[in-house]
C-alpha cells in the first residue's frame, strides 16, 4: 500500500512514497484538499458546485470526471473512494496529514519534546493552502477562507502555547522568534506582545522589551484606535523598576576565587539547568573534588536577579539542602524509607515547612512544591542515596522542580543526568605551574597559610600538584603544613606515605582533618 503524505500548510506539498508529486490542475488540488480535509463523502453534484459557479451542469460534472482522473493518473487512486454517486478520500489509506498532526498536537504542548515544539512553532504562521485560488469557484473560495480562519484561531492559541512552554523552559531565542513572527501576521494581539516583553526581558534585552510596550500602543492605536489593557501597563511598569531576585538560603560572602579551573563546567550545567530536557543532575566526584563549592557557584548564577521575580526559572526559591550534617540510616531500620524518610525531612526544613500530623512528609512536600519553581541543591548526598527514590518522585511529580545534587556516586535515578567532576588538571613541569588550574590553587593556598614559594620550588610544587590528583581539598590540606615543613619535604612525605598522611592539617574544620581521611573516603 502506497504511502501519502499531505503538507497543506503553507504552500501544498503532495508526497508519494517520498516523491513529490505535482498537481498542475488547480482543481485537482482543490478537490483532493476538500476531500482531505472534511473526511466524509460527497454527492458528484456537490463537487460539481464546488469548483464552478455553483451550477452543477454538464460542464461542472465533466470538471470533476477530469480532476479525479488526473488524481488517479499521478498515483493517488487508493486514496480516493469513487462510486457513480460520490466520491470521498480514503481515511483508512496509510496517510499523514500536517493539519491533523498540529491541531492533535494542542493537546501536548505542555510533556512535548523540543523538537516538536519547534516542529508546531515553524507552522503556527502557515496559511492554510497558501497560493491556492480556484477561479469561478465561490463556494469553494469561502469555504477556503472559513477553513483558514478556523485553523488560524488554532495556531495563535497553540503559539501561545508553545511561548508559555518556552518562557518556562528558558528557550528564550526560540521564544522571541515566534512572538516576533506572530505579530507579523496578528500585530494588534496583546497576548503576543506582553509575552514577547518578558522573553526579552528575561534575555537581559530590558531596552528592547520597554521598547515592544511602546510598540504595541503603536499597533494598538493604529490597528483599534484602543489603549493597551491595564495587564499590559501593569507589565511595562513592572519591567521598569528593575530586577529582583528569588529567595535563597545560599551562603553569603562566598569568595568569586573559589572556582579556579572550574569556569567551564559551571557554565556547562548552568546551561543544562537552564534549559528544558533536564530536571536532576548530579555532579560525581570524589571526596574533596570541589563538588560543593561547584554546586554552589551554579546556584549563585541560576538565582541571579531576573527583570522581574515572576519571570525568573526558579521564581519560588533556589535552596540549599545540607545534607552532610543529615544522620544516615538507622542500623537496625528499613534503609530506603529511612533514608528517604531523613532526606524528605531535610527538603522540607530547607523550604521552611512545618510538617503536621501523621500525613506522610513526602505527601506533604509534594503538595507544598507540586506548581512552584524551584532549584533545590542536595549537597551531599552519597549517605542517603538509598533514599533517592523521593527525589525521583519529586521531579515527576513537580514541573517546574529542578534538582542539583552532589554526590559520590550516581543517585540511580531514572533520567539523571550526570556530570563527573575529577582533580583539577595538574602541570607537567614547572614550567607551564602558574597556567595549570592545580598550580594556580595551590600557589593562592601556600600564599595564604603564609608561604613564600619561589620559582626554584616550582618543581616541587608541580609534584605535589600531581601527587594529589589535582584534588582540591588535598591540595588545601598539604598548604596547611607549609608552616613547618619545606616544599620539598611536602614532596618526600606524600611519596612516603608519612606522618603528614595521618595527622591533622592545622585549622581545618572536620569532616576532613587529614590527607588520609580524605583519602580513604575517596576510595
Amino acid at each position: 500500500m502506497p504511502e501519502l503524505s499531505l503538507q497543506f500548510l503553507g504552500v501544498p506539498e503532495l508526497v508519494l512514497d517520498g516523491v513529490s508529486v505535482h498537481l498542475r490542475r488547480r482543481h485537482s488540488l482543490a478537490l483532493l484538499a476538500y476531500l482531505v480535509l472534511t473526511r466524509r463523502a460527497h454527492t458528484r453534484e456537490e463537487l460539481a458546485a464546488l469548483l464552478t459557479d455553483n451550477v452543477p451542469d454538464e460542464p461542472a460534472r465533466k470538471l470533476v470526471r477530469n480532476a479525479l482522473s488526473d488524481l488517479s493518473n499521478l498515483g493517488f487512486g487508493p486514496f480516493l473512494v469513487v462510486s457513480r454517486q460520490s466520491v470521498a478520500f480514503n481515511v483508512a489509506a496509510q496517510h499523514t496529514l500536517d493539519v491533523q498532526r498540529l491541531t492533535t498536537l494542542g493537546t501536548q504542548v505542555d510533556t512535548a519534546s523540543p523538537a516538536t515544539l519547534r516542529w508546531i512553532a515553524e507552522r503556527c504562521d502557515q496559511e492554510l493552502l497558501a497560493g491556492l485560488v480556484v477561479r469561478d469557484a465561490p463556494f469553494f473560495e469561502t469555504w477556503l477562507v472559513r477553513e483558514r480562519e478556523h485553523l488560524r484561531q488554532e495556531q495563535v492559541w497553540l503559539a501561545q502555547q508553545v511561548l508559555e512552554r518556552q518562557l518556562r523552559d528558558g528557550r528564550l531565542h526560540e521564544g522571541i522568534a515566534l512572538a516576533r513572527k506572530m505579530l507579523v501576521i496578528e500585530p494588534w494581539h496583546e497576548q503576543f506582545h506582553r509575552v514577547l516583553m518578558r522573553l526579552l526581558a528575561r534575555d537581559g534585552q530590558l531596552t528592547a522589551a520597554l521598547a515592544q510596550y511602546e510598540r504595541c500602543c503603536t499597533e494598538l492605536a493604529n490597528e483599534l484606535g484602543v489603549e493597551p489593557q491595564p495587564e499590559t501597563t501593569a507589565l511595562y511598569d513592572r519591567l521598569r523598576s528593575g530586577p529582583s531576585a528569588p529567595r535563597t538560603n545560599l551562603p553569603a560572602g562566598r569568595s568569586g576565587d573559589e572556582l579556579i579551573g572550574r569556569d567551564d563546567a559551571r557554565a556547562s550545567i548552568v546551561q543544562t539547568l537552564s534549559g528544558g530536557d533536564c530536571q536532576l543532575l548530579t555532579i560525581v566526584g570524589l571526596g574533596g573534588s570541589g563538588k560543593t563549592a561547584l554546586a554552589l557557584a551554579v546556584a549563585e548564577q541560576l538565582a541571579q536577579p531576573a527583570a522581574f521575580v515572576d519571570d525568573h526559572p526558579f521564581a519560588d526559591g533556589v535552596i540549599l539542602v545540607n545534607l552532610a550534617d543529615v544522620p544516615p540510616p538507622e542500623a537496625d531500620s528499613v534503609p530506603g524509607d529511612d533514608a528517604a524518610r531523613r532526606l524528605v525531612t531535610a527538603i522540607g526544613l530547607a523550604l521552611g515547612m512545618v510538617f503536621y500530623g501523621k500525613v506522610d512528609r513526602l505527601e506533604q512536600v509534594l503538595a507544598f512544591i507540586r506548581t512552584k519553581r524551584l532549584l533545590l541543591v542536595l549537597d551531599g548526598a552519597e549517605q542517603l542515596v538509598q533514599g533517592s527514590g523521593a527525589v525521583e518522585t519529586i521531579v515527576r511529580t513537580a514541573p517546574g522542580v529542578r534538582v542539583l545534587a552532589t554526590s559520590r556516586t550516581p543517585l540511580g535515578i531514572a533520567d539523571e543526568w550526570l556530570y563527573e567532576l575529577g582533580g583539577l588538571p595538574a602541570p607537567d613541569g614547572s614550567a607551564d605551574l602558574e597556567q595549570s588550574p592545580a598550580g594556580r590553587l595551590f600557589l593562592r593556598e601556600a600564599r595564604r597559610s603564609g608561604a613564600r614559594p619561589t620559582v626554584h620550588d616550582y618543581p616541587a610544587i608541580a609534584r605535589i600538584c600531581q601527587l594529589t590528583g589535582g584534588l582540591p581539598l588535598a591540595l588545601r590540606l598539604v598548604a596547611g603544613w607549609l608552616h613547618a615543613l619545606s616544599f620539598a619535604e611536602v614532596v618526600a612525605e606524600l611519596e612516603t606515605g608519612g606522618l603528614l598522611l595521618a595527622e591533622p592539617a592545622p585549622g581545618l574544620e572536620r569532616p576532613y582533618l587529614s590527607l588520609r581521611a580524605l583519602m580513604e573516603s575517596a576510595c
